[in-house]
């Protein structure tokens, strides 16, 4: 019986759990007189600083449903006459290749989250009072940038089945690779049994066939003696599709990411 229970549990597939590690609240506290807090119609909440430059955006720049406000990727800055575009990195917008926050010198805002007819969406944010941003800095939890990971590759097979391989982001190590794979909206994670990745290009080996990845980005799919060839797709041009359409991610923690 001992044996046959140790046989079931290594023929078990492996689970490959996200391991997020946890991190400590950011201390806002200089932000508190800085920075102006904003509401959108939903009741999604936007911290951003009132002045300065791109390290304050960098530093200030939240969003969250104002129990837990998470830190924004910014990808660019601008400011002129008192006016300030902040740009940051949010993949589930629309013709656009990051969100936009734009705060204008008579105080209003607007959030951007997708181009139509060629044409920028703008939003307006409400801008709440001192006392019910005070209210806001006090009661919620600053959480560093909750997505923490990059496309390390993607591809289409045959007919409609997508391969997505993806990977922390450098300042989290760089490793903890994943394999994604299937149609649009029904991809399943599939466990990885061995992963090599150097100059020569990436090899991705599961139970039931190996992703060869070359170093042009070029793939295939190997399984015995059959391979058959992946068109590589840019992670960059289809952001909305791997973020959103997949069907792969929550919660991205990012502005515009519930449209």
């Amino acid at each position: 019986m001992r044996q046959h229970l140790i046989l079931v549990a290594l023929l078990a597939p492996a689970v490959h759990a996200e391991t997020k590690p946890k991190h400590k609240p950011i201390d806002v506290s200089d932000a508190i007189g800085n920075a102006d807090v904003y509401r959108d119609e939903p009741g999604k909440f936007y911290v951003v600083p009132r002045g300065g430059d791109g390290d304050d955006a960098r530093k200030w720049t939240f969003y969250g449903d104002g129990r837990t406000m998470y830190l924004q990727r910014v990808v660019a800055f601008s400011a002129t006459e008192g006016n300030a575009t902040i740009s940051v990195w949010s993949p589930r917008t629309r013709g656009m290749p990051q969100a936009s926050l734009e705060k204008n010198k008579d105080g209003t805002a607007t959030v951007i989250c997708r181009m139509v007819n060629s044409k920028f969406e703008r939003r307006p944010l409400t801008q709440l009072s001192d006392e019910e941003a005070a209210k806001l800095f006090k009661k919620a939890r600053f959480e560093p940038v909750l997505w923490e990971r990059r496309v390390f590759f993607f591809g289409r097979g045959e007919g409609t089945k997508y391969y997505l391989v993806d990977i922390l982001l450098d300042e989290y190590g760089g490793q903890g690779f994943r394999l994604f794979v299937g149609p649009k909206g029904q991809m399943k994670q599939v466990a990885i049994s061995d992963f090599a990745n150097d100059t020569e290009g990436a090899s991705v080996m599961t139970k039931t066939g190996e992703l060869a990845i070359a170093k042009d980005g070029n793939a295939s799919w190997k399984q015995g003696k059959k391979e058959m060839p992946i068109a590589k797709i840019d992670p960059a041009m289809n952001g909305y599709l791997i973020y959103r359409e997949l069907g792969v991610y929550g919660q991205l923690g990012t502005i515009c990411e519930d449209q």
